[in-house]
């Protein structure tokens, strides 16, 4: 998978632009939401069949205020968005482990503290198809510094294709589940 610099500063919205300009995705699972921008980074290029999206909608792990996900359903209304979207409003470590479809793309951004963090990996890969790519965000956040050696244990111990790791300001990796 080839990553360029579509123009953008924020180095996670340029691999989910990369990923969905050369990859197929028909289901796309995103822990931690917050305000949709990845989210319509993904939906610009194409309408996964499936979203499955994940937040507490508060503060608790960063979040933005939001009391729910209304403002996501409209903009999924705005760009004409037909196929189903499943909201998993709440603590991604007790919902995750409920969910039992599976996921060609997946982005984990959500609770930063290195256990939270470690779960969310978890629960996550084991919903991931085979040759699907799991983005976690946040390797070098100055206020997380934790998470790249929480991103790089895991790598080791699920002996994780490293398909993509760019440090540059906050950090993003892309895992390939092989």
């Amino acid at each position: 998978m080839i990553f360029t610099d579509h123009g953008r500063e924020n180095a996670l919205w340029n691999v989910l632009h990369s990923i969905a300009e050369q990859r197929t995705i028909s289901a796309y699972l995103e822990v931690g939401v917050c305000y949709g921008h990845s989210l319509q980074v993904v939906l610009k290029e194409q309408f996964p069949e499936r979203l499955t999206l994940c937040d507490t909608w508060g503060g608790e792990y960063g979040g933005e205020q939001f009391g729910g996900p209304t403002h996501i359903e409209v903009l999924l209304k705005q760009i004409r968005y037909r196929y189903p979207t499943t909201f998993l409003n709440g603590n991604s470590h007790e919902l995750l482990k409920t969910v039992t479809e599976r996921f060609d793309l997946i982005l984990v951004d959500g609770d930063h503290s290195a256990e939270g963090a470690r779960e969310d990996l978890e629960d996550c890969w084991k919903l991931l198809t085979l040759d699907g790519l799991l983005v976690f965000d946040d390797l070098s956040h100055p206020l997380h510094p934790e998470l790249l050696t929480v991103y790089r244990d895991f790598v080791a111990d699920k002996k994780a294709r490293v398909v993509h790791e760019d440090l540059s300001p906050m950090g993003v990796g892309v895992l390939c589940k092989t």
